[in-house]
């Protein structure tokens, strides 16, 4: 894409320039946790709801201080 060019350096390119719309498979110790922009072997559903129940919990915490 226009944003990733000129290519001067791989690791100033990659930190600085790219997007997380450039990124369409993730691999982490040979195995593949992000293929095609969808997350793989995570229970979205799942991890939304552990969220909203700590985001509950902070903010009753917060709430009480």
């Amino acid at each position: 894409k226009p944003h990733a060019y000129p290519l001067f350096n791989v690791y100033s390119q990659i930190v600085y320039s790219l997007k997380s719309s450039d990124v369409e498979t993730v691999i982490i110790n040979g195995k593949v946790v992000m293929d095609n922009r969808e997350v793989v072997n995570i229970d979205e559903k799942a991890l939304y709801n552990k969220v909203d129940s700590l985001t509950k919990e902070i903010i009753k915490h917060v709430e009480t201080k």
